[in-house]
C-alpha cells in the first residue's frame, strides 16, 4: 500500500511538472506575440535607426597602366553580436567579386556616412559561414557618433515562420514563410509558394536583410531562395584598406573565398 501511494504521488509530480512546462511555454507565446512588430515598423526601424550609407572604391593598374576604378554606393546594417559591433553586406554591394580570375586590387577604401558624421574604415571581412556576407568593424565610439542603433542577432532564428525582408537598394519590403532547411541548418529556406502572398508587390533579391517580428536580424538572403542565419559575427579572412602593392592585395583571399563558395552545394550557390 505505502509502495502505491509513492507510485500515484511520484505521477502527479510528474503530471505537475508537465502541466508547469506546458504553462510556462503558452507564456512564452503570448509574451512574444505580444512584443511583436508589424513589417511597416521594422521598415520605417531599418530606415530610421539600422543602416548607414556606405562607399566603396577599389582601383589597381591596368594591362597598358591605365588606372581601373570601380565603385559601389550602398547601405550597410549596424549589427551586435556580444561587445563587437559591425556593419554588414552582401558581396554585392562591394566591388569585390568571388572567382578565379579576381583582380589584385591596389588601393580599397572604404567610408560609412549617416548625415553630417562619417568615418573611413580600416578592413572588411569575410563570414566564415558563407563567404558572400562580409562585415565591416565599427567601434562603440563611432556608432555613438553616427547616432545608429545596432541589430541584436536573433537568439532562436525559428522562433517566428513569417519573417520580414528588407530590400535597401530598392527601398521596399515584404513578409514571408520561412523554414529550416534539414540539409543546411545554418540556413532557412523561404516559402516560394508563399510569394503570392506578400503583403504588397515586392521581389525577394539577394542581399535582402531578413528580420524577425521583435526587429531582431535573423541574416541576409544570399540567393533568390536561401536566407543565411548569422548567429555571430566570426570573421575568417580581411581585405585590408589603404595601399596594398602589386602583387600583395586582395586577389589571393577573393579567390580562395570563391573556392569556398564553389564548394558549397549547388542550392545554397
Amino acid at each position: 500500500e505505502e509502495k502505491a501511494r509513492i507510485e500515484r504521488r511520484a505521477d502527479q509530480v510528474v503530471q505537475g511538472v508537465g502541466e508547469l512546462s506546458e504553462q510556462t511555454a503558452r507564456i512564452e507565446r503570448q509574451l512574444t506575440e505580444s512584443q511583436t512588430l508589424t513589417p511597416s515598423s521594422l521598415y520605417e526601424q531599418y530606415l530610421n535607426g539600422h543602416r548607414l550609407q556606405t562607399r566603396f572604391k577599389a582601383s589597381r593598374s591596368g594591362t597598358f597602366g591605365q588606372v581601373i576604378s570601380r565603385e559601389q554606393q550602398t547601405h550597410g546594417i549596424l549589427v551586435q553580436d556580444a561587445d563587437r559591433l559591425a556593419s554588414v553586406y552582401h558581396i554585392n554591394q562591394t566591388p569585390f567579386e568571388l572567382w578565379s580570375g579576381s583582380p589584385d586590387w591596389e588601393q580599397i577604401s572604404g567610408r560609412v556616412q549617416r548625415g553630417a558624421s562619417a568615418y573611413s574604415a580600416t578592413q572588411l571581412g569575410f563570414l566564415k559561414q558563407d563567404p558572400r556576407v562580409l562585415v565591416m568593424p565599427v567601434g562603440a565610439r563611432q556608432s555613438s557618433q553616427l547616432g545608429i542603433q545596432a541589430y541584436a542577432l536573433a537568439k532562436d532564428p525559428l522562433a517566428y515562420s513569417r519573417l520580414t525582408l528588407i530590400n535597401g537598394s530598392d527601398d521596399a519590403y515584404g513578409e514571408i514563410e520561412f523554414r529550416i532547411s534539414a540539409s543546411h541548418p545554418d540556413y532557412l529556406e523561404m516559402d516560394v509558394t508563399a510569394l503570392d502572398r506578400l503583403i504588397k508587390p515586392f521581389t525577394p533579391t539577394v542581399g535582402d536583410v531578413v528580420i524577425n517580428p521583435a526587429g531582431q536580424l535573423v541574416g541576409i538572403m544570399v540567393n533568390d531562395r536561401f536566407c543565411m542565419v548569422i548567429r555571430r559575427l566570426e570573421v575568417e579572412g580581411s581585405i585590408q584598406f589603404g595601399s596594398q602593392p602589386a602583387g600583395t592585395g586582395s586577389r589571393s583571399l577573393l579567390v580562395r573565398k570563391a573556392e569556398q563558395l564553389n564548394a558549397m552545394p549547388r542550392e545554397l550557390k
